[in-house]
């Protein structure tokens, strides 16, 4: 769902670039105020989105360890 999600951002953040639309995206809200980090719509902002979703993809089809969640919670089921 997140890596769909980021998917979704860099699209919409990518038609606001294409149309010349400045906006800032919010995408840090109150943080980068505080820090005064520039928050814009623009391509560091695809860029990030494309790494986020590979790390999504990379998380959902890596091999499950013993401190997973997944192993964690069918060892629970396993005993009860």
């Amino acid at each position: 769902m997140l890596a769909f999600l980021n998917i979704v951002f860099a699209i919409t953040i990518l038609s606001v670039i294409i149309r010349g639309i400045e906006i800032d995206c919010g995408c840090f809200g109150l943080f980068a105020d505080i820090l005064k980090i520039p928050d814009s719509a623009d391509m560091k902002a695809i860029f990030r989105n494309v790494i986020f979703t590979g790390v999504c993809l990379y998380i959902f089809w890596s091999k499950k360890t013993v401190i997973s969640l997944e192993n964690y919670i069918i060892e629970k089921i396993k005993k009860t």
